[in-house]
């Protein structure tokens, strides 16, 4: 009687089904290499960054970190100089709605600086409550020297300019329909007038009560809704790490 044939053993590396131990290993670290890849991209098509610091918190100031441009607790000194080509600090305001920010108008594009010349020195950062009527921080506190020059954060129509209980208060609406409010500021400005971004609108006052030493206190609202200023500065849209699932194709 003939003998059966029998077929010759597949190596385990070439059956359909799963892969031999080395297959499975390559599998996650391709995948890993991909993953790396594709996030260097992302890094490398956004704008630098800026460090802020405070006492309690840390949060990129702009760039592929700017997911939440601004998350404060307590007071501390910040440094919001300018980018590593020696540029002014003029950012745009990303389209993607934090709660904080404004977003779904015209204001979305605008440009916005700080209202005093140099790097921010905040006293105390925004404290924004959940309801209108519970205690908070309605605004970022700026220090300054009496007499510094106080600067539009961006274009708009100075809708206001006087005392308000017994502290000298400038108020701006901008073209998207928020207003800022600035103060204590001497106004160098009047109702009506057009102003830009970074034009010089008044001087700072030396009014005690705000704060312990000199400051701009600069209030932001969009209605009756306060927002935090400082997250008008931020730049650039949060990097995205998607899951292993769903990682890009790459050519």
């Amino acid at each position: 009687m003939a003998s059966p044939i029998v077929p010759a053993p597949v190596p385990a590396a070439g059956r359909t089904g799963a892969p031999s131990g080395a297959t499975a290993g390559a599998r996650p670290r391709a995948q890993r290499a991909v993953l790396a890849a594709a996030v260097v991209l992302l890094l490398a098509g956004s704008p630098s960054t800026a460090a802020v610091g405070t006492a309690g918190t840390r949060a990129a100031g702009t760039g592929a970190a700017g997911a939440q441009a601004m998350d404060t607790a307590g007071a501390g000194s910040w440094t919001l100089g300018p980018g590593p080509t020696g540029a002014p600090r003029a950012v745009g305001v990303p389209r993607e709605a934090d709660p904080r920010r404004p977003g779904g108008d015209a204001s979305a594009d605008a440009v916005w600086v700080l209202p005093l010349p140099g790097p921010a020195d905040v006293a105390a950062p925004a404290d924004l409550p959940a309801h209108d009527w519970l205690p908070g921080h309605r605004g970022v506190d700026l220090r300054a020297a009496p007499g510094a020059t106080v600067l539009s954060p961006a274009d708009g129509v100075v809708t206001f300019a006087g005392p308000v209980a017994g502290r000298r208060v400038l108020v701006v609406t901008h073209d998207g329909g928020l207003r800022t409010s600035l103060e204590p500021v001497a106004a160098l400005v009047d109702v009506g007038d057009r102003v830009r971004r970074g034009d010089a609108v008044g001087t700072l006052t030396d009014d005690a009560g705000h704060c312990d030493g000199p400051c701009v206190h600069w209030g932001v609202r969009r209605g009756e809704r306060y927002l935090d200023p400082m997250v008008l500065l931020a730049q650039g849209d949060p990097v995205v790490l998607l899951p292993l699932g769903r990682l890009p194709a790459v050519s």
